[in-house]
């Protein structure tokens, strides 16, 4: 099982129940909205030509838009770079030239931080704002309009999560990210 298959299956036992709990605000998001949102997410980043091939990066603080986008990046079967928000901007930068990541996605709260990222990682092809209207790069709201909330089976890279099995008789092994 892939990371989302596990969110998938909270979704299909009640759609309505709490996801996500934003802890500055209390606003809640239910396993609805963070599918669909997901769900367009992915499928964005496949219509831009986003494949097993590329990986994606989220900058920002625990927030729920964050969760949810590290959740689309597993939809889309793309390998997630985890970056820290509290390193330097040069050392995000550093990072994420290493990783070849192609795509970030980044919270608000960071546009001073991603703008020196962009100056500096010249291979990430794309900055997506997640939470609002950003004044250098697209907000992700407009970033992905036009893409559906149809459920696709991508292919899937299997490294990009963490999964456990049991086979008949043995002990259980993990295939670490």
């Amino acid at each position: 099982m892939n990371a989302i298959d596990f969110f998938d299956h909270g979704w299909s036992m009640d759609p309505s129940a709490a996801c996500m709990i934003d802890g500055t605000t209390g606003e809640t998001w239910d396993y609805a909205r963070v599918r669909t949102m997901t769900l367009r997410t992915a499928n964005a980043l496949r219509d831009r030509g986003y494949g097993v091939a590329d990986k994606a990066a989220v900058l920002s603080d625990n927030v729920p838009a964050s969760y949810a986008t590290v959740l689309a990046i597993f939809r889309a079967g793309i390998t997630f770079v985890p970056v820290n928000p509290r390193n330097a901007a040069n050392d995000n930068a550093a990072i994420l030239h290493a990783f070849a990541c192609r795509i970030l996605f980044y919270h608000s709260s960071f546009e001073d931080v991603v703008v020196a990222i962009a100056k500096e990682a010249s291979g990430i092809r794309e900055f997506v704002c997640i939470d609002a209207p950003s004044p250098s790069f697209p907000a992700l709201a407009d970033w992905q309009s036009g893409a559906g909330t149809e459920r696709s089976r991508f292919r899937t890279n299997p490294t990009t999560c963490s999964r456990s099995r049991r086979p008949a008789g043995r002990p259980a092994f993990r295939r670490a990210c």
